[in-house]
């Protein structure tokens, strides 16, 4: 559609409102504060837009029924806040191609509804919660996760096999060493596997 200008103040007036859709627009930097009053919303999809700033920590306080987060394609910063895990309805999470950093915070285990996971090219860092608290067993509908072009480390561990639901992993473009499990091989659902470019040696499963 390719809005220009700012996103006025009055959207906070739509108390109502459960999908917020606006995609594909030029808007001015920041949206307004009064959007935290609307507090019934299920879906926010504010892909490529010039969209900056970061993300509040106490985002799920003011949206606690949000099923979809869609912000790729913005200038967004900072990390992600570790009270994530507070919106337990999440299903969809996308940060991809922002300015995001710092690590993954071990909360995301607690997203036991997440089905997508999508965090490619930012600048994030560290490992991977793979083990936390059994994370892929906690993460039993988790169908894709894209961590391209970020600057992760560590191993893939064996428990990357019990991520049963996966249609695609992404993990190319990182500094992750070490072998590729061969539990991999147990993921039969999955239809994408990217690992070039990392520091991965051994043979492939």
């Amino acid at each position: 559609m390719n809005l220009t200008g700012t996103v006025s103040s009055h959207l906070g007036n739509l108390s109502s409102l459960i999908s917020l859709d606006l995609r594909g627009n030029d808007f001015n930097i920041y949206l307004p504060s009064t959007i935290y009053n609307l507090t019934s919303l299920q879906i926010v999809d504010l892909t490529s837009n010039g969209l900056s700033g970061d993300l509040p920590d106490d985002l799920c306080h003011y949206f606690p029924k949000l099923e979809v987060l869609r912000l790729a394609s913005n200038e967004f910063s900072g990390n992600v806040p570790s009270s994530l895990c507070d919106c337990t309805d999440l299903q969809n999470f996308s940060l991809s191609y922002n300015r995001f950093n710092g690590f993954i915070p071990r909360s995301i285990g607690n997203l036991t509804r997440i089905k997508e996971i999508c965090l490619g090219g930012n600048s994030f860092q560290g490992e991977i919660p793979w083990e936390i608290d059994n994370m892929c067993n906690h993460l039993s509908k988790l169908e894709v996760l894209d961590v391209t072009f970020n600057g992760f480390t560590g191993h893939n561990p064996s428990s990357v096999g019990e991520c049963s639901n996966l249609r695609n992993l992404s993990l190319s473009t990182n500094r992750f060493n070490g072998t590729i499990p061969r539990s991999i091989g147990n993921l039969t659902s999955l239809k994408g596997l990217s690992l070039r470019e990392n520091d991965l040696t051994g043979k492939c499963f």
